[in-house]
């Protein structure tokens, strides 16, 4: 039996990418990966083990895929009213159309984003199953969340070499919130890598006015 699990990391944050991730696991390979210790990516400390880890899912697994959505064009979605939720709903169902082409899985389980009606409402596939906590119950969940995670921090790096030091990037990062302070009040601007549209945003533009 093969199962496809999938998870997004990169919802929150104000700068950088959304990632989702797609993983196809049969029997052996969720036994295997139980084994190595794969679990959800939000309990792993180090970046060298979540990405020990992302490599060995790459070798175990039957397939894997993942979505990168730039943040220039989740603020063109919301441009034209599609919120982050509902664009969320719609990468994933690119993704796991692809997965069930490729791999006609039995079943597929995903962790609970939000929109589950949604992406109930998006994807005709009759096994689905959209669980809260799935990244912690389900291995190839957890699987999906570990290589969704391991290639946002790929693009992370990639946006810290060209953009500098912005610290995780998240609204709640003193860091973060200084370089958007002091590339707003040197550019009057935003680069590309900005979600635009969250409030922290416009309260950044609200206090250098």
């Amino acid at each position: 039996m093969i199962v496809v699990g999938a998870d997004e990391t990169g919802k929150g944050p104000v700068i950088g990418p959304l990632v989702i991730a797609a993983v196809a696991l049969d029997k052996k390979g969720e036994s295997i990966l139980k084994k190595v210790g794969i679990q959800d990516s939000k309990k792993y400390s180090s970046k060298k083990t979540l990405e020990r880890h992302a490599n060995n899912i790459k070798r175990r697994a039957i397939d894997y895929g993942v979505e990168i959505v730039p943040a220039q064009i989740l603020n063109k979605l919301h441009q034209i009213e599609i919120n982050l939720n509902y664009a969320i709903a719609l990468f994933y169902q690119k993704l796991l159309k692809e997965a069930i082409e490729r791999n006609d899985p039995e079943k597929i389980i995903i962790d609970d984003f939000g929109a589950k009606e949604i992406l109930l409402s998006l994807l005709d596939f009759e096994n689905l199953v959209i669980e809260r906590k799935a990244d912690e119950n389900y291995i190839a969940v957890s699987s999906a969340s570990v290589y969704a995670k391991y290639i946002h921090n790929l693009e992370m790096e990639k946006i810290r070499v060209k953009y500098g030091d912005f610290g995780s990037g998240t609204p709640n990062d003193i860091k973060t919130i200084k370089w958007l302070e002091d590339y707003y009040r040197e550019n009057k601007k935003w680069p590309p890598i900005v979600r635009t549209f969250w409030k922290t945003i416009a309260r950044v533009e609200k206090r250098l006015v």
